[in-house]
């Protein structure tokens, strides 16, 4: 579908300057920085590259490294925008270890993000972590905790290898939704910019920038194949010994 602006939004982004955009450092696969470039990348960071292309909008990239920052952020009037998906809904998915699916979830803690507001069971017994890679390792390291998590991150941490440990059940009556988040006073100009620009963005599009942030590869190590075939190791460990 053809992008098409009328003449207030045209004017609205030759004159919109520079937006700044609070993008989370710890919310993959829709937000996060990459470990070996150090640079920002996700969902939301390649959908913004997609509407400055199309729109000729600017925007700067402000790094948030916690919900507490990024809501702070928002409230100051230090950002304009907060990186998301719009329009992109999926289902919640529980995460619990292997070796603790036998058991009862009132038999363990639940697990949650300092500051994240996105819980709706009683959080007073819950536990709390910096963030939600901590909670994966607590939970892949076989402790009692379990946590929810939105399906594209849940999966996202699925696909290391170093979380084999993790199991995911998914939460058939919940879902969940994510958007851009335009901080107030907002512009009407904006908003409808932001919207025709996903609208337009053709679904084969939109399910190439998820793909490619979703699912990906890692070479296994030695260490990989000892944890996965310990037999096969040893036997292989004892040949280098007698040859």
């Amino acid at each position: 579908t053809e992008l098409w602006l009328t003449s207030e939004e045209k004017k609205y982004v030759e004159t919109a300057g520079t937006l700044k955009v609070g993008v989370l450092s710890d919310l993959p696969p829709y937000q996060y920085t990459d470990e070996v470039t150090g640079q920002l990348k996700g969902i939301g960071v390649d959908l913004l590259e997609k509407i400055q292309e199309q729109t000729g909008l600017s925007f700067q990239l402000v790094v948030a490294p916690d919900e507490k920052t990024l809501n702070r952020m928002a409230a100051e009037g230090s950002i304009d925008l907060v990186a998301g998906m719009n329009y992109i809904t999926t289902q919640y998915m529980l995460l619990i270890s292997d070796r603790m699916q036998n058991r009862r979830l009132e038999e363990m803690s639940m697990a949650m993000v300092d500051g994240c507001g996105c819980y709706w069971e009683k959080t007073d017994t819950g536990v709390y972590f910096q963030s939600r890679e901590d909670i994966v390792r607590a939970i892949n390291s076989g402790k009692p905790y379990y946590s929810y998590m939105d399906a594209y991150v849940a999966q996202y941490y699925f696909n290391k290898t170093e979380f084999k440990s993790l199991k995911l059940i998914p939460q058939i009556s919940i879902d969940s939704s994510t958007c851009i988040g335009v901080v107030k006073p907002a512009s009407t100009e904006l908003l409808s910019i932001l919207n025709k620009v996903i609208q337009a963005l053709p679904q084969d599009e939109m399910q190439s920038i998820i793909y490619a942030n979703t699912i990906f590869k890692e070479s296994p190590t030695l260490a990989d194949y000892i944890k996965e075939n310990p037999f096969q190791a040893a036997a292989a460990a004892g040949v280098v010994i007698f040859l």
